[in-house]
């Protein structure tokens, strides 16, 4: 019993540090950075990625934005009016080196020996015939045929290169904007890797915001139903609250950011380390129930001693198991494995 009578003798001096830890670990939560960049969720010596690598330094690295029209016949008059409006805003923009779409095909073709290099559009057709017949010039332009129009004519492309060091952030803004100003009846789709990150990072803070408050909700409701008194829901979730505020805040001490998988390390503690707490509290209550003479230190110290050695076998058997992730080929999978482990 001399580790219980220690724990009970200097349980301000545990409480205290306790809390000055979690302080410590709020303050180093703002230090705290979003990772929405999918590529780096790999290690370098993946042999995908370093053919990449290779592609890159050769013909340059290229991260495309994709904009896709969707309507019966991409060439009526307002998708064409409204295609060739965004290319002109687009190509007026810094943030894009280069803009490709319908107006920016060129149509080849040879006249009398000589080759010809004109707008695949020279402007847009006012009525069926005019229609039919760049219709059927898209037809025979390799170069607009299936690659910026589909062959159903239901699809058209602009395909945006996006500058070097450009904010993500500030590219989906713009051309969300654009498509507002320039409104019609087509679906639109936005897809590339700028809008991934940007997508990404957006949904990293939705998913803190809406999941975290939601799994402490649900406890609160669980331990409020199982014990029914209020220590037995705020000293479990205490531990809980303090065990992964701590474990968070190992994320910029060992300069790894936050990522799309780690967002859920909140949340496995919740689950995982509410377990331990509910354990000590049903062994207190049962003991006070069975021994109402006993006094608070007395049920405490038995409880402790009797669960002592149990939980800790399974918070060691739980660390080993979340360990196991330090093996994925995710980095911030093996990341996540570590600071789940120490959170337990």
């Amino acid at each position: 019993m001399k580790n219980e009578k220690f724990i009970i003798r200097y349980r301000w001096w545990i409480i205290i540090s306790s809390l000055i830890l979690t302080v410590i670990s709020v303050i180093l939560l703002f230090r705290v950075k979003i990772n929405s960049d999918l590529e780096s969720y790999f290690p370098d010596t993946l042999k995908s990625k370093i053919d990449a690598s290779k592609v890159e330094q050769t013909f340059g690295k290229s991260e495309p934005l994709m904009l896709v029209f969707e309507t019966d016949d991409v060439l009526n008059q307002a998708t064409l009016e409204r295609v060739r409006s965004l290319t002109s805003e687009f190509k007026r923009m810094k943030i894009f080196e280069d803009v490709i779409s319908l107006f920016e095909i060129k149509n080849i073709k040879g006249e009398n020996g000589s080759m010809v290099v004109e707008p695949l559009i020279s402007r847009i057709p006012e009525n069926k015939e005019e229609t039919e017949e760049l219709r059927k010039e898209i037809r025979q332009n390799e170069l607009a045929d299936k690659t910026v129009v589909s062959d159903n004519f239901r699809y058209t492309l602009i395909l945006l290169k996006v500058a070097k060091n450009s904010n993500d952030k500030e590219v989906i803004t713009s051309v969300e904007d654009l498509l507002q100003k320039y409104k019609g009846n087509e679906k639109t789709y936005l897809n590339g890797l700028p809008y991934l990150r940007y997508e990404t990072n957006d949904k990293i803070s939705r998913d803190l915001t809406i999941l975290l408050p939601l799994s402490v909700l649900i406890m609160i409701v669980f331990l409020l139903i199982s014990f029914r008194e209020f220590r037995g829901v705020w000293l479990p979730l205490s531990v809980v609250v303090i065990s992964t505020v701590v474990c968070m805040a190992m994320l910029p001490l060992m300069h790894w950011d936050l990522s799309l998988i780690s967002v859920l390390i909140p949340v496995m503690m919740i689950a995982i380390a509410n377990n331990y707490g509910v354990h000590f509290v049903a062994r207190y209550q049962e003991l006070n129930a069975a021994h109402p003479r006993w006094g608070m230190r007395r049920i405490v110290s038995e409880t402790l001693y009797h669960l002592k050695k149990p939980l800790i076998l399974t918070g060691l058997t739980t660390i080993v198991g979340i360990l196991g992730l330090v093996t994925h080929i995710m980095i911030p999978a093996r990341q996540m494995g570590v600071i789940s482990a120490f959170g337990v």
